[in-house]
């Protein structure tokens, strides 16, 4: 039997009610932004939808970042480093040494990833380790328990109790970074060539899936961008709604006229067990190229079709302003694993780019609204006005493709 899927990424739908205009004068009342929108969210539903975020009670007794803070200060991990650094996203806690690095899941809940409690995050660090061994093998090393006795606490530690897990990895040189290097306009054609060539083989080989699709969940997950117009006009950028409305009447339309070519891809063997994150910056250039932290939290935002998830290497060197290595990249990797053999495929992959400039305009809106600073929430709407006027671009390439079908 089939596995029901709403999409390749699953997002769910905001419901918004009309925000406050701010102005520089006036500088939004973010926790009142942040209270208007989430009470607008049905109840029923909230738990099972990827944009309605859910935020549960933390319990006191998981780790938190004094805790992280204190184990950089004693040193308390497998490394003699000398000025250990953390980098902390809202997911997780990664501790730098000279050579390791020490990844620290968050005790969190969100409606597309559960680390509440200790044995979920004991699992997904397990998890995080069997799946990026296919592509960083050398990269992942081991889980290992966070020990504390007394007061004191370890990575690694032999005595006490275990209260978390770490994922420990190698050390990688980020000036090999691919987005870094993107920066410096170090990245050339040959790097584009090989890194097809690992995700074509890749993609050749890993596991073959037979999901359900839901056009409705496919529809729903592609309109919920809707819902952040009002916070987007809040920061003066108005002209934006124009273009989503644009790309939503396309995204229905395309959905429902090639529903059976996504059905036919299934069948063919296209939907597989990929990354789900595929972007510059989990990437490194080395020979041969490393693709790192694929999505282990959820299957539904890495089992999807190929083309969906080369779509999103694709988009952020669009966004990047580097459309001709992501056509090196494309034409390389088709050579070697033809995932496209129709001219609605060729559409088919421009509206995957489109998706996932949409996805990456809410995960910015949800950045945003998740900040206390009005200049970090303003800066994330900018960006997300970037990748909103990439979606016209994709909606130019689009009508384009329709043109030369008729």
């Amino acid at each position: 039997m089939r596995k029901t899927y709403g999409s390749a990424s699953n997002t769910g739908a905001l419901t918004a009610r009309p925000i406050t205009k701010c102005t520089k004068k006036s500088k939004p009342p973010l926790s009142r932004l942040i209270s208007t929108i989430s009470a607008s969210i049905p109840a029923s539903s909230a738990r099972k939808r990827w944009w309605k975020f859910i935020w549960t009670k933390r319990n006191q007794r998981n780790m938190n970042i004094q805790q992280i803070q204190q184990i950089m200060r004693d040193k308390a991990f497998p490394d003699d480093a000398f000025a250990p650094r953390l980098i902390e996203t809202h997911i997780s806690w990664l501790i730098l040494t000279d050579r390791y690095a020490f990844k620290i899941k968050k005790p969190q809940r969100f409606s597309f990833l559960d680390f509440s409690t200790l044995s979920l995050r004991r699992y997904y660090c397990r998890r995080e380790l069997l799946l990026n061994a296919r592509l960083a093998p050398d990269m992942y090393i081991r889980v290992l328990p966070v020990m504390q006795e007394g007061e004191q606490l370890s990575i690694g530690g032999k005595t006490g109790q275990v209260v978390d897990y770490a994922l420990q990895m190698k050390r990688m040189d980020t000036r090999r970074q691919m987005d870094q290097m993107m920066e410096r306009g170090e990245v050339q054609e040959q790097h584009l060539l090989a890194l097809a060539e690992v995700l074509a083989d890749f993609h050749a080989n890993t596991r073959v899936l037979n999901p359900v699709l839901s056009l409705k969940n496919m529809r729903r997950d592609f309109n919920d961008i809707r819902q952040i117009i009002p916070f987007l006009q809040s920061f003066g950028q108005k002209s934006l709604k124009s273009i989503i409305e644009r790309a939503l009447s396309l995204s229905d339309q395309f959905l429902s006229e090639h529903f059976d070519l996504l059905e036919r891809r299934i069948d063919e063997g296209f939907v597989r067990d990929g990354h789900g994150d595929l972007h510059t910056g989990n990437i490194f250039l080395y020979a041969p190229p490393v693709v790192f932290d694929c999505v282990e939290f959820n299957d539904e935002l890495r089992q999807i079709d190929v083309l969906n998830d080369i779509a999103y290497l694709c988009m952020d060197l669009d966004a990047q302003g580097h459309s001709e290595l992501a056509s090196v990249f494309l034409q390389h990797y088709l050579s070697k694993f033809p995932a496209i053999g129709s001219h609605a495929e060729h559409q088919l992959f421009v509206y995957y780019k489109l998706y996932r400039a949409n996805v990456r305009a809410k995960v910015l809106m949800l950045r945003a609204m998740g900040t206390g600073s009005y200049e970090e929430a303003n800066a994330c709407a900018m960006q997300a006005g970037k990748y909103i006027h990439l979606m016209q671009e994709y909606l130019e390439q689009f009508n384009h493709l329709h043109l030369v079908s008729l």
